[in-house]
Parts: structure tokens; sequence; C-alpha cells
């Protein structure tokens, strides 16, 4: 991948990734939003690019957009499948 990902400080550094929808443990998700921290400004179609050259089969990185900083992401819908 490459990508310039911004790292937690101390002892573990850990990239700075974040699921801002959560589920229950169990429940699977499906067109989930991941926001990245990222510490040079990339295009989005290429960070799309070289994520999903490294990911597992049937996980794609799709649509992307930048968020202004403290921006609050929600979910829109919820269905759920029995």
């Amino acid at each position: 991948g490459g990508l310039p990902l911004r790292f937690s400080t101390g002892f573990n550094p850990r990239p700075q990734l974040k699921l801002p929808v959560p589920h229950a443990v169990g429940v699977a998700g499906e067109d989930e939003p991941l926001l990245l921290d990222l510490t040079a400004p990339l295009p989005l179609e290429e960070v799309a690019t070289r994520w999903n050259a490294e990911l597992p089969g049937g996980v794609r990185i799709g649509v992307g957009r930048r968020t202004e900083f403290g921006e609050k992401l929600r979910c829109d819908w919820t269905e759920l499948l029995c």
C-alpha cells in the first residue's frame, strides 16, 4: 500500500483508522464508512487503488470523500436480514 497513514504515539503505535458506525458482535456490515488519517493529501482514487491492491478478495474500497475536521458521520439507514 504505502499510504502515508498517521500513527498514534507511544510504546505501541497504531495506524489512525476508524470505523465510526459500530455494530454489535456478530452483526455483519456492508458498505461501511472507514476514516483514514493521512499525513499527506492524496487523490481519493489513488488511496482506493493502493488499498484495493492489498485487500483480500471480497473486500474493496469504493467511493471516497474528504471529511471536514470534526465532522460527525451517521448511519442513514439500517436493514435487518433474518
